[in-house]
């Protein structure tokens, strides 16, 4: 794989996960939450309402991600950072089951260590292909721009 579509990838990964997710929030949002750790029959009509909003937002944004819209790259990792901050507070309040917020904070987690991976990435793409990044050859000592390491 060329080093200038690594970011690519990892944000259509980022976007496919999220409208994953928000497709089966949407679809089935008991069973999800089942595999979450919610116990069955304490799916709400409350609960299945905000999970299905969760989706809507999930899907239109990973959709937008998808098809390459820089805006919508650049919010998604805010959205994780407030959700992140929200599961943390149900976690410290109580207000849902255990499992289920530690489940919601490591998918979340997950998402944002992609999210930034993929920024990280883009941005070193970014410096190769200006040519602002310079380093020195291990094996030569002489120094080289990393767009000179493309086949």
């Amino acid at each position: 794989m060329r080093s200038d579509r690594r970011s690519e990838t990892a944000w259509r990964a980022v976007a496919a996960a999220g409208i994953s997710l928000g497709a089966g929030a949407a679809v089935a949002p008991g069973p999800l939450s089942r595999l979450a750790g919610l116990p069955a029959g304490e799916m709400t009509g409350t609960a299945a309402l905000g999970l299905r909003l969760f989706a809507v937002r999930s899907l239109v944004v990973g959709d937008a991600a998808l098809t390459g819209s820089r805006q919508a790259r650049r919010i998604v990792l805010p959205i994780q950072l407030l959700d992140e901050v929200v599961f943390f507070h149900t976690l410290a309040t109580g207000s849902v089951p255990r499992r289920l917020a530690l489940m919601a904070i490591a998918t979340s987690g997950a998402a944002i260590a992609a999210c930034l991976a993929a920024s990280h990435l883009e941005q070193a793409e970014h410096e190769v292909s200006s040519g602002a990044v310079a380093r020195q050859s291990p094996f030569s000592g002489e120094r080289h721009t990393p767009h000179e390491d493309r086949l």
